[in-house]
């Protein structure tokens, strides 16, 4: 007898495509099925996190008042008059700044022309950067711990955490550099046509804000060739509408309206120095005071690097860094300056020395030792990488090596103009670390991180913190003393109140004001309220003999004091105003800070 085999099948209706994808919250990709806000967030952790602790550290230092902090007094200037249809630009200004500022005058048309308004613009095109690199760095395949720990550094370098709540180009040329890497990145892993002009685009719009997209552009281009080249294939027509972007970017920058300007490029500056062989040799000769703050940029994963080193590895280092430290210490470890020294942001000018929290014999040798280790740490960790690993980043190297170098040959730079290269290199080092590392590195690594975020966090609510309050005493000393350029309270203050009251014109040729008289000043001072255990401590390493002899305190290199220039303490009987702030590292030695107002009897 046969056996029947009944066999019952369901029945489905047939799934029809929808004719619109629907949605779900998420930052990166809209094209997905729905699902919670929630669940969206949760893939992008390191992402959210750092947003977090970014924007609660904001409202902490609450920067959102009326004062500049370098040469953004200079770019309001330029969106005030754009916004009047005056798209002429100074003569004072270097910074291509185009597109930053028509962006500057769109948003100043809904929420009205001011230094919050556009502090809150720079806020948002931070976060949108963070976000950028944290997709970057999915797309390399790193950990939530490596994607964090990356991220942290990114935002909390010195020389882009401080400026990322004012409007200067900085952080809207790396929000142009990181979406630009994004899918420069992108089309490595997967080549597409529209990635690769997506890549160029951003990088070319780049050149509009500052003109080391002339450097950042060509560099992502030969990139993408580089790539094309490994897969024996290239998209053509599209390489050339690339180029042609390129070329019609830097045309617009180059042939922007100037007054008194022959619409020099710092190319042309670059080239000229080359062909002078004395000033390239001491342009070559800087190269080793650039190595600490590619160091310091990366300080906690050259602790995770350190750690990961064999036993043998680890005296060596020990000993190199004995043997490198006096000559970074005794130049204040970071001799480049104009941003970023060991006592604070921005003191090339009238800083006094006194002993505080970082300006003291014990915390510059501390870092010195970290910064010098971190540097031989890495040197070998580098050099001890396989040749596959390194041709992997080889985009990162090429594009760090094209926002460095030319820098340096050119001669005339600050710290600061290393910014972009100093994110590649935090890059660069992550994606090498290995994903799995133990438990105790990464609780070495972790502390670190918090200690460096914290560093700069207080250097940066401290200088802000005073700077507000001087340019707030400042606008009530003007009215009540009809003051004008006789008021010093920094270099920038005086810049701004010498050019943003002019009619833009030829006539606005220097920013700083010579020759004056000054009235009064707007100076930091503090008074000691009782000595701490820590302000002990130091006074007694930084008063001993023995000490001084080998590891004497060192001064700002190079360290400059504006004529007429007077510190509180030498005027106490003409101070007319004392106001308190609160001061972190001042708190911690038992100090109280105040933004003193002293002027000339009358």
């Amino acid at each position: 007898m046969t056996a029947i085999k009944l066999v019952i099948t369901k029945h489905e209706e047939p799934r029809l495509k929808p004719r619109f994808p629907p949605f779900r919250f998420t930052v990166g990709n809209l094209f997905h099925p729905r699902t919670s806000p929630w669940s969206s967030l949760a893939k992008h952790k390191a992402f959210t996190a750092i947003a977090l602790v970014y924007v609660l550290s904001v409202l902490v230092i609450f920067p959102f008042s009326e004062y500049a902090v370098n040469d953004d007094w200079d770019f309001i200037t330029h969106v005030r008059n754009f916004s009047r249809l005056d798209f002429t630009k100074n003569s004072l200004i270097d910074s291509s700044f185009v597109l930053q500022g028509l962006v500057g005058v769109a948003w100043t048309k809904l929420f009205g022309l001011s230094y919050p308004a556009l502090k809150v613009l720079t806020v948002l095109a931070t976060v949108c950067f963070l976000f950028s690199v944290d997709q970057v760095l999915k797309l390399h395949g790193k950990t939530d711990f490596i994607r964090f720990s990356t991220l942290a550094l990114a935002l909390f370098n010195p020389f882009i955490y401080p400026f990322s709540f004012t409007f200067m180009t900085e952080p809207y040329f790396l929000l142009c550099l990181a979406l630009s890497y994004y899918y420069l990145t992108s089309y490595k892993y997967k080549p597409a046509p529209g990635k690769l002009l997506l890549a160029v685009t951003f990088a070319a719009a780049s050149i509009l804000i500052r003109q080391l997209g002339l450097l950042l552009a060509p560099a992502v281009l030969l990139s993408i060739g580089y790539l094309d080249y490994k897969r024996r294939a290239c998209y053509t027509k599209h390489l050339v509408i690339s180029l042609a972007l390129i070329i019609t970017t830097a045309a617009i920058s180059f042939l922007w309206p100037q007054y008194n300007s022959n619409n020099e490029l710092a190319m042309q500056g670059l080239v000229t120095q080359l062909a002078n062989p004395i000033q390239l040799l001491a342009s070559i000769g800087q190269l080793p005071y650039v190595l600490p703050y590619f160091a310091f940029s990366v300080l906690p994963l050259a602790v995770m690097v350190f750690l990961l080193c064999r036993p043998a590895l680890k005296i060596l280092i020990a000993a190199g860094t004995a043997f490198l430290f006096t000559a970074f210490y005794s130049v204040n470890i970071f001799k480049l300056g104009n941003v970023l020294y060991p006592e604070g942001l921005l003191l090339k000018n009238n800083y006094l020395d006194r002993l505080s929290l970082f300006d003291n014999i014990a915390f510059k040798a501390l870092l010195c030792l970290f910064v010098v280790a971190s540097m031989i740490s890495l040197a070998i960790f580098f050099a001890g990488k396989k040749r596959l690993e390194l041709t992997n980043v080889l985009p990162e190297i090429l594009l760090l090596m094209a926002l460095t170098i030319p820098i340096i040959l050119y001669g005339r730079f600050f710290d600061r103009y290393f910014v972009n290269g100093l994110f590649f290199f935090v890059i660069i080092t992550a994606t090498l670390l290995p994903n799995k590392l133990p438990i105790g590195i990464k609780i070495a690594g972790t502390t670190s991180l918090v200690f460096y975020c914290l560093y700069i966090f207080v250097l940066a609510y401290d200088f802000h913190t005073y700077t507000a309050i001087q340019w707030a005493k400042a606008r009530t000393l003007k009215q009540e003393r009809n003051l004008d350029n006789e008021l010093f309270l920094s270099d920038t203050y005086s810049k701004y109140i010498s050019v943003y009251f002019k009619p833009n014109g030829p006539q606005v040729d220097r920013s700083m004001p010579i020759g004056l008289t000054y009235t009064c000043y707007i100076q930091r001072d503090y008074t000691t309220t009782g000595q701490t255990i820590i302000q002990q401590v130091l006074s007694r390493i930084e008063t001993s003999k023995t000490v001084n002899v080998y590891l004497a305190n060192p001064v700002i290199y190079d360290a400059k004091l504006t004529a007429g220039f007077r510190p509180p303490t030498h005027d106490t009987t003409k101070i007319v105003n004392k106001t308190p702030y609160f001061s972190v590292q001042d708190w911690i030695l038992g100090n109280k800070a105040f933004v003193v107002t002293y002027c000339t009897l009358r």
